[in-house]
C-alpha cells in the first residue's frame, strides 16, 4: 500500500503540469507514493495530458475532474479521496527536488508515530536551486500562525497526517471560491504542531497570475471567506 498522496489541484496549468509530472517520475521511490490530481475545470487540455501520463504508467495516477468551484472545494474533495496515511499538497506550478521522496520516506515512521504532531515540514528552493529562506539548523515544533507572524517564514512543503486532516474542511461560500489554506492549517497546528525542518523538498516559482501573486485582490473578491478566516484567528489566537 502507497504511504503517501501528492495532491495537485490545478486548472488550466497544462504548461506547468510537465515539469511537476517530470519531478514524480524521476524519484527513485515510486511505490511510496500516488499522484492524485483534482482538475477544476480546466479547458486548456489537461484532462488530454493526464490521461498521456496515465499511459505512461510510470507512476500511479489517479485523476478527477470536477466543475470549476477553486482551490478549497478542490481539496475538499482529495480529502474524501485519499487513502494513504500521508498527505502532501503540492500545486500544478511547482516540483519536487530529486531527493524529496527519499527523505519524506526516511521521516513517515517517526511522524506516523508520534501522537503529538501532524506532520513535518522542509523548506522550498527557487529554479536555480537557492533556498527561499535559511531554514534552522535544528527541527523544531510550530504551527503555522507562529511560523507566519513571529518567523515570517515562507510558503514550506507540508506532509500531513490525513487522518487529522479529514477533521478540517473549507467553508464554501456560493458565488466565491477562494478562502487561505490557513483557515485549516492554523487551528490544526496549534492542537497538533508540525516538525519544522530544513530539509529541501520542493521548488516553486511564484507565477504573475497566481494566488500568492493575486492575493490581495483575491481576498476582496471572496470575502465572505476572508471575513470567515479572520473570525477564526481571533478565536484561535485567544
Amino acid at each position: 500500500m502507497k504511504q503517501l498522496t501528492v495532491f495537485t489541484p490545478t486548472y488550466n496549468r497544462k504548461h506547468t503540469l510537465p515539469r511537476l509530472y517530470e519531478s514524480l517520475i524521476f524519484q527513485k521511490d515510486r511505490d511510496f507514493f500516488e499522484w492524485l490530481i483534482v482538475d477544476d475545470g480546466s479547458t486548456d487540455g489537461t484532462d488530454q495530458l493526464i490521461e498521456q501520463y496515465i499511459r505512461e504508467d510510470k507512476i500511479d495516477i489517479r485523476y478527477l475532474r470536477k466543475e470549476n468551484g477553486g482551490k478549497p472545494s478542490a481539496y475538499n474533495v482529495a480529502l474524501d479521496m485519499v487513502q494513504t496515511p500521508l498527505f502532501f499538497c503540492v500545486d500544478s506550478d511547482d516540483w519536487l527536488l530529486p531527493e524529496a521522496m527519499a527523505v519524506i520516506r526516511s521521516y513517515a515512521p517517526r511522524i506516523l508515530q508520534d501522537g503529538r504532531i501532524s506532520g513535518f515540514a522542509g523548506i522550498c528552493t527557487d529554479k536555480n536551486g537557492e533556498p527561499l529562506e535559511n531554514g534552522s539548523k535544528k527541527e523544531f515544533l510550530s504551527d503555522t500562525m507562529r511560523i507566519r507572524d513571529k518567523y515570517k517564514g515562507k510558503d514550506k512543503p507540508e506532509i500531513m497526517k490525513t487522518e487529522l486532516l479529514k477533521h478540517y474542511r473549507f467553508p464554501i461560500f456560493k458565488g466565491e471560491k477562494f478562502i487561505t489554506e490557513a483557515y485549516v492549517f492554523d487551528p490544526l497546528t496549534k492542537t497538533f504542531p508540525i516538525l519544522y525542518t530544513n530539509k529541501r523538498l520542493m521548488g516553486k516559482e511564484y507565477l504573475k497570475d497566481g494566488l500568492t501573486d493575486t492575493a490581495t485582490k483575491i481576498r476582496i473578491k471572496n470575502i465572505q471567506g476572508t471575513l470567515t478566516y479572520y473570525k477564526q484567528r481571533i478565536q484561535v489566537t485567544e
